[in-house]
């Protein structure tokens, strides 16, 4: 008499033994796809981090501008 867990890793090996025959890349190409994404979602979130810190530096810029009393061109472009 079988149990449950002989069933399970019947199926389990059917499943993947499909899964290999049916795969649409090899593990090299699959592995290689997603790195390629890793790097461009790390990509993509440095350039957001950057453009934040830019426009906080701006907004720096401008308070101690108008704290001073001086608007320079600075300030009105950014107010503009």
């Amino acid at each position: 008499m079988r149990n449950k867990s002989t069933y399970y890793l019947m199926g389990f090996g059917c499943g993947s033994l499909a899964a290999l025959l049916f795969a649409p890349k090899a593990g090299a190409a699959m592995r290689a796809e997603i790195v390629k994404a890793g790097k461009k979602r790390r990509r993509l979130v440095k350039q957001k981090i950057a453009s934040a810190a830019g426009a906080i530096d701006s907004y720096r810029i401008a308070q101690r501008a108008l704290k001073r009393g001086m608007p320079s061109k600075r300030v009105r472009a950014l107010f503009q």
